[in-house]
């Protein structure tokens, strides 16, 4: 059992540095993908109101 923990102890500063990579490498995909649908919903809401003004501005 000591072994065992031995063993794990010593690979812990390279473990914790492979966790560490894959965790920035999944939050900046995760970021990246958040801002690809905000910017297709800020698009599509420019558009939405865009739409709405003409509309308004046809009944004036």
């Amino acid at each position: 059992m000591r072994q065992l923990h031995e063993g794990i102890a010593e690979n812990l500063p390279e473990n914790i540095h492979v966790l560490s990579k894959t965790l920035k490498a999944d939050l900046r995909n995760s970021w990246w993908e958040t801002a690809r649908k905000m910017e297709r919903f800020l698009d599509s809401e420019s558009k939405n109101q865009l739409t709405q003004r003409e509309k308004s501005s046809d009944f004036s």
